[in-house]
């Protein structure tokens, strides 16, 4: 929260050039007793970001959120060859959608969630 607040100033006097992403889990959406809280602060951030898009939309800047179940890197993978990480996200992955929600091709996208996970 207090990190937006410093940069909101700088993304809007950017215009269309103003981008903010944020990476969230999908807990937020099917929290359990186990992750309760890490959910509701996922939550949390994701709602503040949110307000940040509302922010941005009357500059062109643009917030947004990039939704991934768990993450998996090289090393994971490398230690760990016979799991599948069937619904993790790889880390490339997380690095392409956020060039692209940093784009101009994203320019319109605000206020979004970009799901990276399957079900």
């Amino acid at each position: 929260m207090h990190t937006t607040r410093a940069f909101a100033p700088s993304l809007k006097a950017a215009g269309e050039r103003g981008r903010f992403a944020l990476v969230s889990s999908s807990v937020v959406g099917k929290p359990s007793a186990g992750n309760a809280a890490y959910a509701a602060t996922k939550a949390a951030a994701e709602a503040w970001t949110l307000t940040l898009a509302h922010e941005l939309a009357e500059t062109g800047g643009t917030a947004n959120v990039a939704v991934v179940n768990a993450i998996v890197t090289p090393q994971m993978r490398a230690d760990n060859p016979d799991k599948a990480y069937k619904t993790f996200t790889d880390v490339e992955e997380i690095a392409e959608a956020l060039v692209f929600l940093c784009s101009d091709a994203a320019r319109k996208m605000n206020g979004q969630r970009l799901h990276l996970h399957s079900a």
